[in-house]
């Protein structure tokens, strides 16, 4: 995929101040401006400001009264927040109950998914961490329990809607770095779609793991230049593939899964059939 304008990340330079800090004014400047002379950003915009909280002034900087996006810098001030306002032992917790009656080997009513916001469920970043789905499946069956009667009902309410900031531009929630956050969150909240184009249409799409229920609309324009780009559709679940594509290339494309609590269940519901 290519896009209009290519981004330089700064986490560099948020690593290069925190470094700063334990450095002299003049070393601390020193490093600054020998990253903001770099080649590299001889077209960029940079601002840098190196703060005491002690003294609440500026060590070091340069264009430090410059407007400028934060950008992935900001996660610095979210991971220190989280730090301070719940502590680093704090952990998430996913509930899971049974609404209903137990009679012999099936539950007579719904298995609830209560979800707490943890972002590690099925991710491919923290194998560690336990599989919620074997968990689940393991559980009923330390009860006897190989049937369910009823629906498996997860529910994300824990955060707001929407799962997104509203300031983010519409061509990055689609994309492997713009996923929602959800009450809920399962498999990092992405799917791997691809396809190729015959006679200027989708053709031999698959989303990877499948989703019951989300759409891959073909919004393609005429033409054989490979410049797609990729949109979530407000109005229901579909990734929206756009702009041209050329009929000689397999597209292989990482995606934001828009319901992760829909993956859930359909993997949920699956585990459970091949156990009973």
């Amino acid at each position: 995929m290519r896009y209009g304008i290519r981004m330089i990340t700064l986490g560099a330079c948020a690593a290069l101040c925190l470094q700063a800090l334990a450095l002299t004014r003049e070393q601390a400047q020193q490093a600054i401006d020998i990253f903001a002379g770099d080649s590299m950003l001889r077209h960029a915009s940079v601002s840098v400001a190196v703060s005491d909280v002690a003294t609440d002034s500026i060590v070091a900087g340069h264009n430090e009264q410059m407007s400028c996006i934060t950008a992935s810098t900001m996660k610095t001030l979210t991971t220190s927040s989280a730090l301070q306002l719940l502590g680093p032992d704090f952990k998430f917790h996913t509930r899971v109950m049974m609404h209903g009656e137990v009679d012999g080997n099936t539950l007579r009513g719904d298995l609830v998914v209560i979800g707490g916001g943890d972002p590690t469920l099925g991710s491919a970043y923290f194998k560690e961490q336990p599989n919620i789905v074997k968990e689940v499946v393991d559980s009923l069956t330390s009860r006897g329990i190989k049937k369910i009667n009823g629906k498996i009902v997860v529910n994300d309410s824990i955060y707001p809607y929407p799962d997104h900031n509203g300031w983010w531009q519409d061509d990055d929630l689609a994309t492997d770095y713009g996923m929602g956050l959800h009450g809920l969150n399962y498999c990092d909240n992405r799917v791997t779609l691809r396809f190729r184009v015959t006679d200027g249409y989708l053709d031999k799409v698959t989303l990877d793991p499948d989703v019951p229920g989300l759409e891959v609309l073909d919004r393609l324009n005429p033409g054989r230049k490979d410049d797609i780009s990729l949109r979530l559709e407000p109005s229901r679940p579909a990734i929206v593939v756009t702009g041209t594509a050329s009929p000689t290339k397999s597209y292989k494309e990482v995606v934001t899964n828009p319901v992760p609590a829909v993956l859930l269940t359909d993997s949920l519901t699956r585990a459970l059939q091949t156990a009973a």
